[in-house]
């Protein structure tokens, strides 16, 4: 039976991948999903490339599939489909798993069995390194080891600049592995909680006493005097489980995700907020951060929900004790109107990184564009400086929860705008400790006006290397390569 169903599969697969209709051909995917999955429960893993270690070669890795990805057998991960910031790189990085990302023509160089060297700060992956070759990844690898060991001072180390100015660094997770990585690298808090990464690792929507199971674990492991930032459902066509129903759409990035869509059927909305304020035990630092508002009617409307809610679960919640209300500034309208949403928020926090493929018309999952993505151009600056300002005139507080956070350029920009809490993966904060240890915050602060003036995201790099004393970069970041 089991063979039957692989085999209908394959079939089927094979002709989705001949149809001419990019957006048809694509569903092949879901259809893969939902297969393999009933050949999961028939006693069958799910990927069997899964169950093998080392470098996992695969054309698409959805979100969902990492959240079942074993990190004690997985190395590293080459795709042909999505880029540095897509959902799955950035869980794989996460989960301390290298990646990168090559058009199809380049992963047809590599077969079953090959030897790779991987490199994934640079992008590259050699098929049959040479004894030469082999013998510098070595070196690199104990130059590694030996940079994570002088990193491990700053896991505990508040994170201050040269000259004291104090910076709350907190931590993205979004599976329940990742709270063993928390307090290991030195996180103050949660800053991103990304609790889609739960819905897309099951074939149904989850009931709410399973949610509350799951976000009582991550409440519970977190001090009360910390903070803790839970982002609702960020779910779309882009990123979704077949069982959510998602229709076609022509651009899902710009379509009816996220908060839009929640809004127009609020019952799974309502379920998680009630399942997170069971599970909430009425925490003091606790904050919702709602994502894709566009405007502020939008925000209203999300806490109208909050609201019904607490009064339907009675005695079950006190509602004196509601969480803030914070949201996710990504779309480019919210940074022109943020003063308007101060009125109605508690709390604000930057999505740099879908904030950049919107500003800069990039798609963040396209290897084919992937080096005219760079958070610190200019444009994306200008914004989130506009942003810090309007908070800052509010008292609102802001974080950044996006790639750029963990960026060892970047994170000295952002502080010399004023951001002063960043969230970021865990294994990386002891990187941006270190970094900004080593500058002042007038020198953060010029770096940063100068920045603003910059012509492109090279430049801004540029001036931050220049600074540490670091080789400049001389052209745009090259796309990733696999040399035979």
């Amino acid at each position: 039976m089991s063979w039957s169903i692989y085999e209908t599969i394959e079939e089927y697969l094979s002709a989705f991948s001949e149809i001419d209709d990019p957006y048809l051909s694509e569903k092949g995917a879901d259809l893969k999903d939902v297969g393999y999955r009933l050949l999961h429960f028939l006693g069958h893993e799910l990927l069997a490339e899964t169950q093998k270690e080392g470098i996992l070669v695969i054309e698409e890795l959805l979100p969902g599939d990492m959240a079942r990805l074993d990190p004690n057998r997985i190395k590293g991960i080459i795709t042909s489909s999505g880029g540095i910031v897509s959902h799955a790189a950035i869980l794989a990085r996460s989960l301390r798993i290298p990646g990168i990302c090559l058009e199809p023509e380049l992963m047809k160089r590599i077969h079953e069995g090959d030897l790779i060297a991987l490199d994934g700060k640079n992008g590259t992956a050699v098929v049959h390194p040479g004894e030469e070759l082999m013998a510098a990844f070595k070196r690199r690898l104990v130059l590694e080891e030996q940079h994570q060991e002088h990193l491990d001072q700053f896991r505990d180390k508040p994170c201050k600049t040269k000259d004291g100015v104090r910076i709350n660094v907190l931590a993205n997770i979004a599976m329940e592995n990742d709270l063993n990585q928390l307090f290991r690298h030195g996180a103050e808090g949660i800053g991103l909680y990304r609790t889609e990464i739960f819905f897309l690792s099951l074939d149904r929507y989850p009931e709410i006493e399973e949610q509350v199971e799951v976000y009582q674990k991550v409440f519970d492991s977190i001090p009360q005097e910390q903070p803790l930032m839970i982002r609702t459902l960020d779910l779309g066509a882009d990123k979704a489980a077949p069982y959510m129903g998602y229709p076609h759409e022509g651009n899902p990035y710009l379509g009816c995700r996220a908060l839009r869509r929640q809004l127009r059927k609020p019952r799974v909305l309502k379920n998680q907020l009630k399942s997170i304020l069971l599970a909430s035990k009425n925490r003091e630092k606790l904050s919702l951060i709602f994502p894709m508002v566009t405007d502020v009617h939008e925000i209203r409307q999300a806490k109208k929900l909050l609201h019904e809610c607490a009064a339907d679960l009675g005695n079950q919640y006190n509602p004196a004790k509601l969480p803030e209300i914070g949201m996710m500034f990504e779309v480019p309208s919210s940074f022109m109107i943020s003063e308007r949403f101060m009125q109605v928020i508690d709390y604000c926090a930057i999505g740099s990184n879908d904030l950049t493929q919107y500003l800069l018309a990039v798609d963040r999952n396209n290897p084919q564009i992937s080096h005219l993505y760079d958070p610190l151009h200019p444009a994306v600056l200008q914004l989130i400086k506009i942003l810090i300002d309007n908070a800052n005139r509010h008292q609102k507080p802001v974080e950044l929860c996006g790639e750029m956070a963990s960026d060892p350029d970047g994170c000295v920009i952002l502080v010399g705008l004023g951001l002063r809490i960043f969230s970021m993966n865990a294994p990386l904060i002891p990187t941006v400790k270190e970094r900004l240890s080593l500058i002042t915050m007038p020198e953060a602060v010029r770096l940063a006006e100068k920045s603003l003036q910059s012509e492109s995201a090279l430049e801004v790099r540029n001036l931050v290397r220049a600074h540490f004393q670091e080789p400049l970069l001389q052209t745009d970041p090259i796309r990733p390569t696999v040399p035979s």
